[in-house]
This record gives structure tokens, sequence and C-alpha cells, in this order.
């Protein structure tokens, strides 16, 4: 690599979703951080810092929201969510609740 074209000479101020999009494409194109970033011309150390940052697998404080799918046997009759706060949300046949209050029980947690 041409020591002169690498680092840029100018930063370039790019979005969360620009950065995401980086941080993704690496990951699908199975090169190193290291190969990806000088294709990219971008600093290795700055991109770990992005991953850091934005990628929920090894961020999990992060802000970013994600769900999981459960799939419940057949037959089963209820569902225990516990919180990382230590909340414990039960829910049986007979819960019934609207998509607002979900968002709401999620949101507060």
């Amino acid at each position: 690599m041409d020591q002169e074209s690498f680092p840029p000479q100018k930063r370039q101020y790019r979005t969360k979703a620009e950065k995401r999009a980086l941080i993704e494409q690496q990951i699908t194109s199975g090169h190193s951080v290291k190969s990806f970033c000088e294709e990219q011309g971008l600093y290795p150390s700055q991109f770990y810092e992005w991953k850091r940052k934005l990628s929920p697998k090894e961020n999990p404080n992060s802000s970013s929201e994600h769900f999981t799918q459960v799939s419940l046997p057949i037959g089963s009759h209820a569902i225990e969510v516990h919180f990382p706060n230590g909340i414990k949300l039960s829910l049986t046949d007979g819960s019934h609740l609207s998509a607002a209050m979900i968002q709401k029980l999620l949101v507060a947690n």
C-alpha cells in the first residue's frame, strides 16, 4: 500500500447509518479489519471504535433496540420475560396486551 494515499488526508464525517453499513460490509466481506480498512481508506483504530459503540453483538448495553423472536411449544400457556434490571413479566393465556402497552413496558425497562 502506498503510504502517501493512506490514511486519508482529510477526515470524512460519517453518519451512524453509514458506519453501521461499513461494519456490516466488513463482517460479510470475510476480510480482516486491517485489510478492509486499507481498502476503504479508514483508520483501523477508528473502525474498532465504531464497532465498539455501534455493534449490538459487541456492546449489549448499546442504545440500539433489538428484538428476539420467541417460539412457544404447542400447548404452552405462559411465558416469562426477565429484564436485566430484575423485573419479571409473566403472561398467561388470559393476558391481553395491546401493542401500545407492550411498547410502554419495553421502553420502561
